[in-house]
């Protein structure tokens, strides 16, 4: 929150979905998110990015608990599901977008994969495949992805294609969608900000610096192109930078770039807190303002921390 430093509290999001599963590890649902937005604009004030930009580079003052909302990848449902209810309460928001998807019909890598780990594990032939590739057992999809997010990409292409052929083609309509650039217009007319997340999302510390380039002036022109206005904030495909990366944020004329929890509060290295369906719920699936609060606020980070010492 804006406590002492007087930052802002960033959250993020990736999916907001009609059906949520445990599965579904980056979505939550749309009772959730209605749950959480609503406490957010009565208990909090939700602020756009253009005034957590003029927070940092101007040092204009926010008001005490201010929180910016925003989503990773630019995945449909922040259309379908997500918008409607930032319009209900008229409350800003960002989208991070992977522009090489835009309007494509091209799926991440960890949908495919997540869905490839259920497939294969329902057959019992995971651990046919996965260990060939020196892989380790995973006991759930979101470990899956986490261990493949280390493997280069051609390692990590090449043990998905061999689950596939293994367990059968994937049936496309399973796999989450991109935005359209038409959706993206109609959202960016109403007043969410458009921002960068690379164009095809890369770990950004593993490129050269012509495909650093690529990925983070690429993306930035496409958007303006699409939308006819300057795109002045950028998130680190998942959460990683150096200082390679920090320059060439600076080259390509971002204001603002957000990262994970770990990020050192900079301009160029924005720490966000991620949003889960286990953050809003207490007993009997009734919406918990203690835990939610508790979650956003820092202050289970807090005490889990002192736990450890």
């Amino acid at each position: 929150m804006t406590g002492g430093n007087g930052n802002p509290t960033i959250l993020y999001y990736h999916r907001v979905v009609e059906e949520w599963e445990p599965t579904l590890e980056l979505a939550v649902s749309v009772e959730a998110f209605e749950a959480q937005v609503a406490y957010l604009t009565d208990r909090w004030r939700v602020v756009s990015l253009d005034e957590v930009e003029a927070h940092w580079r101007k040092g204009a003052p926010l008001p005490p608990r201010s929180v910016a909302i925003t989503f990773d990848d630019g995945y449909q449902d922040n259309y379908g599901c997500a918008f409607p209810i930032l319009k209900r309460y008229g409350v800003p928001a960002a989208i991070f977008l992977t522009t090489a998807h835009v309007g494509t019909g091209k799926t991440f890598w960890w949908d495919r994969a997540t869905l490839l780990y259920q497939k294969a594990s329902a057959a019992r032939r995971l651990k046919d495949v996965i260990r060939g590739y020196g892989a380790v057992d995973a006991p759930t999809a979101e470990a899956w992805v986490k261990q493949l997010q280390g493997w280069s990409e051609a390692k990590r292409a090449a043990v998905l294609d061999d689950l596939e052929a293994l367990t059968g083609p994937i049936d496309g309509e399973a796999l989450p969608k991109s935005l359209s650039w038409e959706q993206i217009r109609e959202m960016a007319a109403y007043g969410l900000s458009m921002g960068s997340h690379t164009r095809t999302h890369r770990d950004l510390t593993r490129l050269d610096p012509e495909e650093l380039e690529r990925e983070v002036r690429g993306s930035k022109e496409d958007i303006e192109t699409h939308l006819g206005r300057a795109v002045r904030f950028f998130s680190y495909p998942f959460g990683r930078w150096d200082h390679g990366v920090r320059a060439m944020m600076a080259k390509a004329g971002y204001a603002l770039a957000f990262g994970g929890l770990d990020a050192v509060p900079s301009p160029y290295s924005l720490p966000r807190r991620k949003v889960k369906e286990g953050h809003t719920w207490g007993f009997g699936r009734q919406f918990s303002p203690t835990l939610f609060e508790a979650e956003i606020s820092g202050l289970l980070d807090r005490i889990f921390l002192r736990s450890w010492r």
